[in-house]
């Protein structure tokens, strides 16, 4: 037997309404929730083999899972492909496209998370990365989980996206580090103290608007990232000193 998901809602004061649970005979993982208008939940997680939501079977690799706000299964479906990162053990996550946190907005189901393989395919998109060691990536499906568009950075020694945020204009902001050299778009950025901490504005429809780093003084990371209802977005990062335009 291996880990199971597990989907919980409760009351204000802590007290279960319901839970859904769902895997299979290998581990499975959860990772990014968030909900749309309609308080439809959606879920990311991966999983080392065949796993069963409410009677719908997905593959082994990283998933989309769909409930409704009474917890009834709306739809599950394996969206990022099965590889095994590492070899030698554990293999977690599972999967070459890791779907670490999930945001919904205008109608998009919007998904942030690693990329650890030269060509990945997402859905039905296939991507040529050759990120190196580490890549971070962007995408957008729709409310039925179908891929719209997926944006990627990367660079010679790795480049990670921890979290990202979207604005009322449906912009998305991700922050992270890269390893020497971020490739984003027409756009690198350079770094000579090995890391240093990324912040990236992408549009709604994905294109880059622009991308910045902090000029460190030694290593630092984006941890966290938070967009205002009035323009403005926060940065939390462990280190650095100044920033360039």
């Amino acid at each position: 037997t291996g880990l199971t998901t597990v989907l919980m809602k409760m009351d204000l004061d802590g007290n279960v309404i319901w839970v859904r649970t769902g895997g299979g005979e290998g581990k499975d993982f959860a990772f990014g929730i968030t909900y749309d208008e309609q308080e439809n939940i959606y879920i990311s997680g991966s999983c080392e083999k065949e796993a069963t939501y409410n009677g719908s079977m997905i593959n082994a690799g990283g998933f989309l899972i769909k409930y409704d706000r009474e917890g009834d299964l709306i739809w599950a479906k394996n969206k990022f492909r099965y590889f095994p990162q590492y070899p030698q053990n554990p293999q977690y996550p599972y999967t070459e496209c890791i779907p670490n946190n999930l945001a919904f907005s205008n109608g998009n189901l919007l998904v942030n998370g690693g990329i650890i393989n030269d060509t990945i395919s997402i859905d039905s998109i296939t991507l040529i990365t050759s990120p190196g060691y580490i890549a971070s990536f962007v995408a957008s499906f729709d409310s039925a989980g179908n891929i719209e568009w997926i944006r990627h950075a990367a660079g010679p020694k790795g480049t990670f996206g921890n979290q990202f945020a979207v604005d009322s204009a449906g912009n998305i902001f991700i922050s992270g580090y890269f390893n020497n050299s971020g490739i984003f778009g027409n756009d690198t950025l350079i770094d000579v103290n090995n890391q240093d901490c990324f912040l990236a504005k992408y549009a709604i429809n994905g294109q880059l608007i622009w991308v910045k780093q902090l000029n460190s003084c030694d290593f630092a990371n984006g941890r966290g990232t938070k967009a205002d209802g009035y323009g403005g977005v926060y940065l939390s990062t462990n280190n650095g000193s100044s920033w360039t335009a």
